[in-house]
């Protein structure tokens, strides 16, 4: 399992002017860790914080009620809510257990290594505002607009998500790469972690193991 330094370094490793905050938090709006450019306040952090779970969980919601198809019969690749805002751009995707993932997200042990050595931690955030829109780009739910057993099997297994933000000039195909090379990495280092978020209160905002 990452340590709390590790994870954060590994948070850390492409923030810059093009990508100004990587956020890894829970679907309930837990705050697990975050990195962000240039040092500054909390604010922006815990704007996107809520943000990003509310823009999730309002797909997932769209998604049963328009009878779309089940999460898990997307590709991987394309699980993810866009949104549009006085922020920037903000990418939300979700970071599935290790052996779930179908999409070729491999990041090579000394590649991360690499990344692990090399990246800073960067804390920090500007005041924010409130989005223009969203842009969910997953549905979800049976044809009756009830929950299928493939959506609860997914609902069950996505434990935390990435959110990425950006200024308005940057591609969305470019933070997309970015998430999917941190997923690829983080899926496969939180199961501990995930199984001790299930075990705890719903009322803890920053998990105690990682502080």
């Amino acid at each position: 399992m990452l340590s709390p330094s590790s994870l954060t370094k590994t948070l850390a490793h492409p923030i810059g002017p093009d990508l100004r905050l990587c956020l890894l938090l829970t679907p309930q709006s837990r705050l697990i860790a975050y990195a962000s450019y240039p040092p500054n306040t909390e604010d922006l952090m815990k704007v996107l914080l809520g943000l990003s779970a509310e823009a999730w969980r309002d797909a997932e919601t769209q998604a049963r009620l328009t009878g779309a198809a089940a999460l898990d019969d997307f590709p991987r690749e394309e699980d993810f809510v866009r949104i549009d805002s006085e922020l920037g751009r903000v990418l939300v995707m979700p970071i599935y257990p290790l052996g779930e993932s179908a999409s070729p997200e491999s990041v090579s042990s000394s590649l991360m290594s690499e990344m692990l050595d090399s990246a800073t931690p960067k804390f920090s955030q500007p005041p924010g505002t409130f989005p223009r829109g969203r842009q969910p780009n997953r549905r979800s739910s049976g044809s009756d607009g009830t929950e299928s057993s493939n959506d609860s099997r997914a609902s069950r297994s996505i434990q935390f998500l990435l959110a990425l933000n950006a200024p308005s000039s940057v591609p969305w195909g470019l933070m997309r790469a970015k998430g999917r090379h941190l997923r690829s990495f983080l899926g496969s280092s939180l199961g501990e972690i995930g199984a001790k978020l299930e075990a705890q209160s719903n009322d803890v905002r920053t998990h105690p193991i990682l502080r």
